[in-house]
Order: structure tokens, then C-alpha cells, then sequence
């Protein structure tokens, strides 16, 4: 589409079933989307090094485990592109337990499109998902000036807790930069087609939006799937609404009354603004699925 700036991605990862961690004292009930490793070591003193690294950790079932939680900030490089600038943290929860699994992981009420890091993303930097990042963060912290050298040999693996079913997950962002933009372009918009090929547990979505200037009217952007809308912002006092002239949204398809259904082709559109205030904003959209394929 001519005068366009987006960058689009697919990302397809199997859902795999953790079994012993289930046979173990992990908040099953309590879980939704998560990322998980096993330590190549264990014990109590790994455990006891990992509880003081986490935030509101508690050790429970007499040092046989510690959940708590740890920060993930989301860093995205200023407009000026001078510096990155701290935008927003996501919580999640931390599990590990002395047979050496450390879990991260949302609570079952949050959207699954919480993985998606919009740190600097493109295609060509992807970046873990924020659940990874939050394994990496905290042994890299266990690490930091310790006598042994807490890592992992497998890659991390990805579940959800609450559709045990589900064996496939899918991650298809678009972002939009119009501070590349040239005056005089007309509306940004970009859309894929996507059929799931199996039976869908869970459809979800992250927009973002950052701007250079607040006080004015140009916050307009929409989220739509098979044209119905999903998302909008269009209001003439949304940034300023808004002090940092920012904003992040985690929610599922079905929150707004939109359903994917299996086997049918979904069209899913991402409209931004037009306009001269228009070129001061930057947009994303990401959409996650959880599915189960034969």
C-alpha cells in the first residue's frame, strides 16, 4: 500500500505440556499464560539466591518452593531517538521450586497478549516475550557477583494453565512509525488475513501508542476484525486525557464481542491517523492466539 510505514510479523510457537511440573506444588489453579525452564542445578540454596531477587516473594510448603514477582519495564527509544524512555513495568509471577523449574507466568484473569515486548520490536530484533525476559532477568540477578553460574540449556517453553488442551500459539504484530512519515500521506493502515486450523481457547490483543506531543486531538487509531470494531481511540481529549501521552491496553476479542472461529478466514485491520499531529505518533498492534490442532 503506497506511503505506508508498518512492519508486520507472524510468530507461531508450539504450547507444550509440563507435566511434572504439574505432578509439583505450581499454583495450577491460579495460572494462565507462562514460560517455563528447567536450571541445570537445584537445591535450597539456588532457591533461597532466586527468592531474594523477586518482589512480594514468600516461600511456601517449608522451603520447598518460593513464588514472587519480578519487574519487566518497557523500554521503547525516545521520538528524538537520543535515549530509550521508560515507559511502563509488567509484574509477572516468578515460581521455583528445589527440583530446579523456574516458571513465569500471568494470573488466568490477565490476556495472554501480555507476552508481546514492544521493546524496540521489529522483524529484524525480535525480542523474547516478556515472560522469557523475566526468566533471564532473574538469573541474571541470582549471577551477579555469586561463586556459580545459574543458566539453562533448553530454550524456554511456553504454556497456558487454563487451556490445557491448547498446543499452538500465535503472535502476528504490526507496528506503525509515523514519525517516518512525510507530509501530505494519508491514513496508515494495515491488516492480515489469518485462518486458525484448529479449535481456538483464547484470542487476545495488545495495542500501544506513544507521542512526542501532548495537548492535542490526534490520539485517533482502530482495531477492527472482519469490520467489526475491536478498539478505538478517536477522541479530542484522549491525549490529554492521558498526562504521558502514552498508553498500553492488554484485552481479549471477546471482551468486545468479537470471536474467532475456526477454519474461517478473519480479516483483521489496523487504521491509524492522518494528518500533521499524526506524524508525532507511533502505533502497534498485536494479536495472540491459543488453539488446539489435532
Amino acid at each position: 500500500m503506497k506511503n505506508t510505514r508498518f512492519i508486520f510479523f507472524a510468530a507461531f510457537l508450539f504450547l507444550f505440556f509440563p507435566s511434572v511440573i504439574f505432578a509439583s506444588t505450581f499454583p495450577v489453579e491460579d495460572a494462565g499464560i507462562s514460560a517455563y525452564v528447567k536450571l541445570d542445578g537445584s537445591g535450597v540454596d539456588i532457591l533461597n539466591k532466586i527468592h531474594w531477587t523477586l518482589l512480594e516473594s514468600e516461600k511456601r510448603g517449608e522451603g520447598t518452593h518460593v513464588i514472587g514477582k519480578t519487574e519487566v519495564e518497557m523500554m521503547i527509544e525516545s521520538l528524538d531517538g537520543e535515549d530509550k524512555e521508560y515507559l511502563f513495568s509488567l509484574y509477572p509471577y516468578i515460581y521455583a521450586d528445589l527440583e530446579g523449574w523456574l516458571v513465569a507466568y500471568f494470573p488466568k484473569d490477565k490476556p495472554a497478549s501480555k507476552i508481546v515486548q514492544w521493546n524496540n520490536y521489529s522483524p529484524k530484533n525480535l525480542k523474547p516475550s516478556v515472560l522469557e525476559e523475566a526468566i533471564d532477568q532473574v538469573i541474571e540477578e541470582v549471577n551477579k557477583g555469586e561463586e556459580f553460574y545459574l543458566s539453562y540449556s533448553d530454550n524456554p517453553k511456553h504454556y497456558h494453565f487454563q487451556h490445557q488442551e491448547a498446543n499452538r500459539l500465535t503472535v502476528i504484530i504490526n507496528t506503525v512509525d509515523n514519525t517516518k512519515r512525510e507530509p501530505g500521506d494519508g491514513k496508515i493502515m494495515n491488516n492480515f488475513s489469518v485462518t486458525v486450523p484448529g479449535e481456538i481457547k483464547e484470542s487476545s490483543y495488545s495495542v500501544y501508542y506513544s507521542r512526542i506531543i501532548g495537548g492535542s486531538d490526534a490520539c485517533s487509531f482502530l482495531l477492527s476484525a472482519d469490520g467489526e470494531e475491536v478498539y478505538r481511540a478517536i477522541s479530542s481529549t484522549r491525549c490529554r486525557e492521558n498526562v504521558n501521552n502514552r498508553e498500553f491496553i492488554y484485552r481479549t476479542y471477546d471482551e468486545e464481542g468479537f470471536s474467532f472461529v475456526p477454519w474461517h478466514q478473519h480479516s483483521v485491520v489496523f487504521k491509524g491517523a492522518a494528518g500533521r499531529e499524526s506524524l508525532e505518533m507511533r502505533l502497534g498492534a498485536a494479536t495472540v492466539l491459543i488453539y488446539k490442532v489435532d
